[in-house]
């Protein structure tokens, strides 16, 4: 067994059976204590007397869905050792991770607005312009009336 994979973190409390019938019952079973996580993912309980005992996972291990099912189990023997297992695979105790997931939806309108130091287009720019443009061929047609020539710069 690879102890690097093993959760620890989790409760699980021990309850005797009291009638008997494998099944929790909050009103009839009786609380005997919990089972001590030993650092490595192993929990263990000594000094069980004969008889027979229901485990319950009470708190799992963090981001861990806890194992609903009651797991019955008995002492029949002076010395037995119960291996409480929930998989088929290994004598392992295994809880399910809690997994989520995430969605984005990207949108150019939606990234987030930068400070604007000044306008983006250029529309002042060629407002001007077409102005100056203006001006300069009123002037040549107002010249050109007049009978002169317009003055060019020298070359």
């Amino acid at each position: 067994m690879d102890d690097t994979k093993r959760l620890t973190g989790a409760e699980f409390t021990v309850y005797s059976d009291a009638n008997g019938n494998g099944i929790y019952e909050a009103d009839t079973d009786v609380k005997v204590d919990t089972l001590t996580d030993l650092g490595n993912g192993e929990y263990k309980l000594n000094g069980l007397l004969y008889g027979k005992y229901l485990l319950v996972e009470t708190k799992a291990p963090n981001r861990y869905y806890a194992d609903e099912k009651v797991y019955a189990f008995a002492i029949e023997h002076d010395g037995d050792a119960v291996v409480i297992s929930n998989n088929d695979k290994n004598n392992l105790f295994v809880d399910q991770p809690k997994i989520g997931k995430i969605t984005l939806r990207y949108d150019e309108k939606t990234t987030p607005n930068s400070p604007k130091t000044g306008s983006s287009s250029n529309v002042g720019y060629w407002l001007a312009m077409l102005c100056v443009s203006a001006a300069g061929l009123i002037a040549a047609i107002v010249e050109k009336k007049k009978g002169k020539k317009p003055h060019l710069l020298p070359s």
